[in-house]
């Protein structure tokens, strides 16, 4: 019988016979173990009851929740279902094998029980559940509660039912150590944790109740909650238990009278908890306020006298909580400064607008001051602003009220010192690339010497005409890198503001016209170059050789910068320069400007790489692509003329670089063409030589000498004057090297010489300029320069051009 969701509601029988059949032939309808119904037809009563408990054993014996073995009292598994062989971690090959014995798998200790087990199956035919562990193949132990009982039919033989207890074990380790930990919580916060009856009787405490009050356990244990009040609040006491009883959930403030007559303040939230059939209970936990009631009368009494400071100061003034570390008011310097306003700031701490770099510094110090480490701490850090700008401010934080030694609320002062460091970081730039530009000089200046004597030899050696073809290819591959390392050197030399300027009035645009072409073949063909000149005359007093090699740099910076092609823009104007912005220049003054502007559109610099584009030697081209002279050079050439650079760049869109050279008046005369000298003879007069450099003046010897010249030669400035004073009369020509030791450098021979003989022809040569020296030399009609590393025809066409122009 079966009720509408297929319950069994009861069981019948009905028989019935059947010619040619034996009695007990009949249908039953049974209730299963598994709460279904079947329907069995047995020819044979007795087949059918083997057949419904072997069902009953097979689903048994399958069972995902119990282990089932059937073993012999010797120790041998005969039978084991597949979980029990999971649980141990064998397989049924190895149960098969009977290598599996259930006396092997028990640890020593646990065998004394398997005894128990055998003697009470062998005297009642079953065992109850005993708790036991087993051994698994991996060595570690499976906790179990096993029941069995005897066969029959079968002597010796038992089945076994198993229950895995791991999860148990786990679940009660679990909870042992949840209850460990929350006693431990509840003994030693500060905390009062308490219970008491509906009558306020206290039943137990914490050890912070014993610590609060100094009251001993069993003081306490022995007092109502109401004693421990202060008077005027126990008729408050008895209205709190009166609530207890009847709302069963209470929360408030209390006044508690400590054993040392002392006054606390606790806030408490105390509900009532039933706990079987005992008689229910009230559990409460208080926290101590006394410092802050403290605090916030304190505050009060100081409101008003802070507030009129606060609005006033002219620093940037906040209030704050340590603890969060929110603000609780700002002043308005203070908002002006970051660039939120009050409001804003009220629902933001100083990590939201702290730069990234600085915030670690901050909250080392914050946390201090917070652990009560220090009072307070003052600190130069940067802020980024609401409209993304970053500002530099001086930081000081002081903690302003604390309990005990705890603070709680801090002031912070910050003051605006943006302009000043841009100021430092400025001067500091210079500073590095003066010093950079010196060494780099210097190696220049050495290095040229060298580059003179290379040029000078292989000039000599291709003089000869007995070298065969490959000789004479190796001379010109020679040549060709002594030309390079000479480029190289000017680049260095023009960055340290060491080369020689021959300044002159220039027209700029004029200067950039004459290059306009190279620069064409300079950049690609998928490159647009576009000049935009100003309708007026810029003159300015340059060297235009300087000013033709910064153009250039600056091209090939932007060419590099435009892999798939773009645009070059070239522009030139007039400006005006305001003593602010003439500030930012290290050389430059206020005044009027000529403004050169170079402009691609390329892939931009990133803002980190912007700060050093101008630094020697620093490039992010790839190696062997770039020496990273090319904007230092540029730098260098900008310094040495007293002007100023600047850059703006956006990454994808493109660059400007924005050159100010300082303007003059146009003149008034135009410089007479320099007469050109088609050949080069030599000569039979007589020269000064002065090379501090041996190996440099070897060569030039050897040159003149060749050229027919007579040489008087001397190793330093001091020499030189000796052989003067014997030989002034024969003396046409000084030629000298520009920096020498002894303290007399080649200006000042010079100078010294033609104070006796005005008309006596000079050549000056040197690896960078006369500023070494003392200042820049006067370039006149009698004194040339030659600039170091210098090839043999020009030593031998500028001394017959300087010697020419002495002839009447």
């Amino acid at each position: 019988l079966f009720d509408a969701k297929g319950s069994v509601l009861g069981t019948f029988a009905i028989y019935f016979r059947q010619p040619g059949r034996p009695a007990g032939h009949h249908l039953q309808l049974i209730d299963m173990a598994t709460q279904t119904a079947a329907v069995a037809i047995n020819h044979d009563r007795t087949q059918w009851e083997l057949s419904v408990s072997e069902g009953r054993y097979r689903r048994l014996v399958t069972s995902n929740v119990i282990g089932v073995i059937v073993s012999n009292t010797d120790g041998s598994i005969l039978e084991a279902n597949d979980l029990f062989l999971e649980w141990l971690g064998y397989t049924r090959e190895e149960l098969r094998s009977g290598s599996l014995r259930w006396d092997a798998l028990t640890p020593p200790e646990w065998r004394e029980t398997d005894a128990m087990i055998i003697a009470e199956l062998m005297a009642n035919g079953s065992c109850a559940q005993v708790e036991k562990e087993y051994f698994r193949k991996d060595g570690s132990r499976l906790p179990i509660l096993v029941s069995g009982a005897l066969l029959e039919g079968t002597p010796g033989d038992a089945i076994c039912l198993i229950e895995n207890l791991t999860k148990r074990k786990q679940a009660a380790a679990a909870l042992q150590e949840s209850e460990a930990r929350y006693r431990d919580l509840v003994e030693h916060t500060d905390d009062l944790f308490c219970t008491h009856d509906l009558e306020g009787r206290l039943l137990s405490i914490n050890e912070a109740c014993v610590r609060n009050t100094g009251f001993s356990r069993t003081q306490l244990l022995a007092m109502n909650i109401v004693d421990i009040l202060l008077p005027e609040m126990r008729t408050n006491g008895l209205d709190y238990l009166r609530q207890v009883r009847e709302h069963g959930q209470v929360q408030g403030i209390m006044k508690i009278l400590t054993a040392k007559k002392e006054v606390r303040l606790w806030e408490f939230n105390n509900s009532v908890r039933r706990e079987g059939v005992a008689e229910p209970v009230v559990r409460g936990i208080a926290h101590d306020i006394t410092a802050r009631k403290h605090w916030e009368r304190t505050l009060r009494e100081s409101e008003e006298r802070f507030r009129a400071i606060f609005e006033q100061a002219p620093l940037g003034i906040a209030e704050g909580v340590i603890a969060t570390a929110s603000f609780v008011r700002v002043n308005q310097r203070y908002a002006n400064i970051v660039g939120y306003s009050k409001e804003e700031l009220a629902r933001m701490t100083f990590r939201d607008f702290t730069h990234p770099e600085d915030l670690d510094l901050d909250l080392v110090e914050f946390g201090r001051l917070a652990a009560g480490e220090i009072r307070e701490y003052a600190i130069e850090k940067r802020y980024i602003r609401k409209d993304g700008a970053t500002v530099w401010v001086n930081l000081s934080v002081t903690a302003m009220a604390a309990t005990g030694s705890m603070p709680v609320h801090c002031m912070a002062m910050i003051e605006d010192v943006t302009e000043r460091k841009n100021l430092e970081a400025q001067f500091l730039q210079a500073q590095k690339m003066e010093a950079v530009g010196q060494l780099s000089g210097g190696i220049a200046h050495d290095f040229n010497n060298i580059i003179t004597v290379i040029k000078g030899r292989v000039g000599l050696l291709q003089q000869n005409s007995g070298f065969d073809w490959d000789q004479a290819e190796c001379l010109d591959e020679i040549a060709v890198a002594a030309a390079r390392a000479a480029a190289l050197t000017q680049q260095l030399l023009a960055f340290s503001r060491r080369q020689v300027m021959q300044q002159r009035d220039i027209e700029l645009q004029n200067t950039v016209r004459n290059i306009a072409t190279m620069l064409r073949r300079v950049v690609r063909e998928d490159i647009t170059v576009r000049f935009e000149y100003s309708p007026e005359a810029l003159w300015v007093h340059a060297d235009s050789g300087m000013i033709e090699q910064m153009v250039m740099n600056l091209a090939v910076n932007a060419r590099d910068a435009m892999p798939q092609g773009g645009e070059l823009a070239i522009a030139t104007s007039a400006i005006v320069v305001s003593e602010e912005q003439a500030a930012r220049w290290p050389m430059a003054e206020a005044g009027r400007f000529v403004r050169l502007t170079v402009t691609d559109t390329g892939c931009g610099i990133a803002p980190e790489v912007l700060t050093h584009i101008f630094e020697p030697f620093f490039t992010t081209k790839k190696v062997g692509e770039g020496t990273g002279l090319g904007l230092a050079t540029v730098y260098g050439i900008v310094q040495q003329h007293r002007g100023g650079v600047e850059v703006e760049s956006r990454i994808g869109v493109g660059t400007t670089f924005e050159i100010y050279l300082p303007r003059c008046a146009a003149p008034t005369e135009s410089t007479p063409p320099v007469r050109e000298t088609p050949a080069i003879p030599g000569g039979t007069e007589t020269i000064l030589l002065v090379e501090d450099d041996a190996a440099v003046q070897m060569v030039a010897c050897a040159v003149l000498e060749r050229l027919g010249y007579k040489l008087h030669v001397a190793d330093t400035g001091r020499e030189a004057l000796g052989i003067w004073k014997e030989h002034r009369a024969q003396i046409q020509l000084l030629l000298t090297d520009l920096v020498m030791p002894e303290g007399i450098n080649g200006h000042e021979l010079a100078r010294q010489l033609k104070l006796e003989r005005p008309e006596l022809r000079v050549i000056l040569t040197s690896g960078y300029s006369a500023s070494v020296a003392g200042k820049d030399f006067p370039m006149d009609d009698t004194i040339d320069f030659l600039a170091k590393p210098y090839e043999i025809h020009a030593l031998a066409t500028m001394v017959r051009q300087s010697l020419d122009k002495a002839s009447p």
